[in-house]
């Protein structure tokens, strides 16, 4: 188990995201990704970037950026690719 130590954060675990999921959904995703394998979240994937030191390549970008973030649901790594493309370090 690679339990995510970001769940007490995590404006998705904690239900600050706007979603058209069902309650059934949303914890089906929680617990794929929350609690069962971090890794593959791609909410995760991003802060392992941001961590790292990346950060956007254009600073006009960075409100784009933090809402794309800010809508980013655990499964939508589709999404944290085009977010992570737009990081440089």
């Amino acid at each position: 188990m690679n339990k995510c130590e970001k769940t007490d954060v995590c404006v998705f675990f904690i239900n600050k995201v706007s979603s058209s999921l069902s309650s059934q959904d949303r914890m089906r995703l929680k617990v794929q990704y929350c609690i069962t394998d971090k890794t593959k979240c791609a909410r995760h994937m991003v802060n392992q970037k941001l961590y790292q030191g990346y950060s956007p390549c254009d600073e006009n970008e960075m409100p784009e950026i933090e809402r794309m973030a800010n809508q980013l649901y655990p499964n939508d790594v589709e999404l944290a690719n085009r977010i992570i493309d737009k990081l440089c370090r």
